[in-house]
């Protein structure tokens, strides 16, 4: 019966967009109810394993709610480099008892920003890569300790303040690396959902979009009134293919922008240039293209600023 019940868990999770395995269960499952996750003989004695049959339905239901909340957020399969990182909310859903609320549109907006915040740094700062199990368990303890009334994100982002490859703080370098990363990593996602934390994800797919056109760089050829300087630049795929020119959009929005030049699309669709993170008062012009691109990467370094908190540059990069 538990190899069925896990297997249907297994496939309810797989409706998500998510593949998990026997062994994530089995961790959560050990994260929820022992002290002790790491996978030995006596973490699965008789009296653990009825904590897990008599709590099953709801454990299915928090798993299952937790990716569900990560798939609104508009993450899948390739993005979401660490399974892991699932588990802590996994337990916070569990011990608050919302498996059944924190999926609907009205559920606390400020309390789901948190774990989203906490969920990409995690992501980006590769938090579980490595000592997963001790990482883990000093996050529960951390979250059976704090006074937050909420996710303690927080509380977790002081507690790894002083372990430098496993803190979420972001430096200055770290950001402008950030910044350059390719539409086609996996981590790319995490980074422009930070920077698009003022989006409403529910029910909606957003895109990862080129603000400026990506066929108009694969197609430019040298000409005579460009300089081989400039030439290099709008060819350099870390200028128009990384961070620094892209957005999160609606997805319906999207597919009507197409191959749209930028300016055309602000210009007919009278674009709100704040909240799409465009720079005001600089040419949207194409030929402008390398200040709008010095423009947007301090534009969107100030933004992630804002929604980390602060940037310590006292804190050594990992």
């Amino acid at each position: 019966d538990a190899r069925k019940a896990i297997e249907e868990t297994k496939k309810e999770v797989k409706s998500c967009g998510f593949d998990v395995n026997t062994d994530f269960i089995l961790k959560t499952c050990l994260f929820l109810f022992n002290d002790n996750i790491k996978f030995q003989i006596k973490n699965f004695k008789v009296d653990m394993i009825k904590k897990f049959e008599d709590n099953w339905d709801r454990i299915d239901d928090s798993i299952v709610a937790a990716f569900n909340l990560l798939k609104s957020w508009g993450f899948d399969e390739l993005n979401l480099t660490s399974k892991n990182a699932v588990i802590p909310i996994v337990f916070y859903i569990y011990t608050k008892g919302i498996e059944t609320e924190i999926t609907k549109p009205t559920y606390n907006e400020d309390e789901k920003e948190q774990i989203r915040k906490w969920l990409c740094l995690s992501l980006l700062k590769k938090v579980f890569g490595g000592q997963s199990d001790t990482i883990l368990t000093k996050i529960k303890s951390v979250m059976n300790e704090t006074e937050e009334k909420g996710f303690p994100f927080k509380d977790i982002k002081e507690a790894f303040k002083g372990n430098p490859t496993k803190n979420l703080y972001l430096t200055s370098d770290y950001i402008d690396s950030l910044l350059h990363t390719d539409i086609n990593d996996s981590y790319c996602y995490s980074i422009l959902s930070l920077l698009y934390a003022h989006l409403d994800y529910n029910n909606k797919r957003f895109h990862k979009d080129h603000l400026h056109p990506k066929s108009y760089f694969t197609g430019l050829r040298k000409k005579d009134d460009m300089d081989e300087e400039t030439y290099k630049f709008y060819k350099d795929k870390a200028n128009y293919n990384s961070v620094v020119n892209l957005q999160l959009l609606n997805g319906y929005v999207n597919e009507s922008k197409n191959a749209t030049s930028l300016k055309e699309w602000v210009e007919k669709n009278k674009i709100d240039k704040k909240f799409q993170l465009i720079p005001e008062n600089v040419s949207l012009d194409i030929k402008d293209f390398k200040i709008f691109i010095k423009e947007r990467e301090a534009l969107l370094k100030k933004r992630l600023l804002e929604v980390v908190g602060y940037v310590d540059d006292n804190v050594e990069e990992n």
